[in-house]
């Protein structure tokens, strides 16, 4: 997304992500199980700074996608990131994920801003009519942040993750413009 500037809520920044602002911490994130419990990319090899930075760029040239590095507005540490992806201009529709990798943020409501903020962008400025965002059945906090954040469960898919030698359900969360 060429012309993205920034996303600002009550104590968060979000801008467009450059190569150069992923850093240990980054990778800290994505080597630490506990962060990565409901990612897909826990399944791949160890992530390095240079995978990182290849999938930052990756990212960046795609059109219809924008990944937005979150930042604590009182201080600019980085400690998470927002994914929107899918951008279908033509059906006005996308989705949103997201996670906060600094975990001394964690259970502070700052994933219900991104959210929030997010979603207002996609619908004011990419005047998109839907934004749908999914979860693990058992990541409750983020279910309950995507319900707080004014998404409903849309629909639920029975054993469709194998997580943990089980299997969990995906729960499809959407937000209307309306």
């Amino acid at each position: 997304m060429k012309h993205f500037s920034k996303i600002e809520t009550n104590r968060l920044t979000l801008t467009k992500l450059s190569p150069d602002q992923a850093g240990d911490s980054y990778v800290k994130w994505l080597q630490d199980p506990e962060v990565t419990q409901f990612l897909e990319l826990r399944r791949l090899k160890p992530q390095n700074l240079t995978d990182i930075r290849s999938y930052i760029n990756k990212v960046n040239a795609d059109e219809t996608a924008m990944l937005l590095g979150i930042f604590d507005s009182s201080n600019q540490i980085h400690i998470g990131n927002v994914k929107v992806d899918s951008i279908d201009y033509l059906n006005k529709r996308c989705v949103l994920g997201l996670f906060i990798g600094e975990k001394s943020y964690w259970s502070k409501g700052l994933a219900c801003e991104v959210i929030s903020g997010v979603t207002e962008y996609c619908f004011k400025v990419l005047k998109l009519n839907l934004v749908e965002a999914g979860a693990y059945a058992s990541n409750k906090a983020s279910i309950k942040t995507f319900l707080k954040s004014g998404y409903i469960e849309e629909a639920r898919y029975r054993n469709y993750w194998e997580f943990n030698g089980s299997y969990d359900d995906h729960v499809v969360l959407i937000a209307y413009n309306e």
